[in-house]
């Protein structure tokens, strides 16, 4: 059978592109909220300026809650699809996806609590060092193109 088309039972199928949308669905607001938080950062370390008023505004609009959030239910989603994608038919062309969702479900694996912690002020950069990097011609923001910065870009033809 295909995917989209019913099996026998008439369960796997509906309940594997459920799974599905529910990754493109976490993957999107993951994204969104990524390219949106990014931007500012580079900025402020490009110009080696502001960094410690976007840190405040960041901790105060509690950003680190949002992105954990977000990685949160993108792990959920994975985790979901990947048990919904096990054992499916040769047929599906889907028969090897829940080894993927594992896959990409490891380099989403939340860190421990010592981890997690902030990073002490000692070892931040220099002011001289950022403004080191941003006069490196090579520099180039991650987010410039427009494929990078489209969640889209990484679900052709949704």
């Amino acid at each position: 059978p295909k995917l989209g088309v019913a099996s026998d039972d008439g369960h796997w199928s509906a309940k594997v592109l459920a799974r599905l949308n529910d990754v493109q669905v976490a993957w999107r607001r993951y994204w969104a909220t990524a390219c949106e938080c990014w931007q500012p950062v580079y900025d402020a370390f490009l110009t080696a300026g502001g960094f410690e008023a976007l840190r405040k505004r960041y901790a105060a609009q509690a950003v680190h809650e949002t992105v954990t959030a977000d990685l949160g239910a993108l792990r959920r989603a994975l985790v979901e699809a990947e048990v919904a994608l096990q054992g499916l038919p040769e047929s599906t062309g889907l028969a090897c996806a829940s080894a993927l969702f594992r896959a990409l479900l490891s380099m989403l694996q939340a860190p421990s609590s010592a981890q997690c912690g902030p990073m002490p002020m000692s070892r931040w950069p220099s002011g001289s060092t950022l403004a080191s990097l941003a006069d490196s011609s090579s520099l180039a923001s991650p987010m410039s193109s427009s494929a990078s910065s489209s969640p889209d870009a990484f679900f052709p033809g949704a």
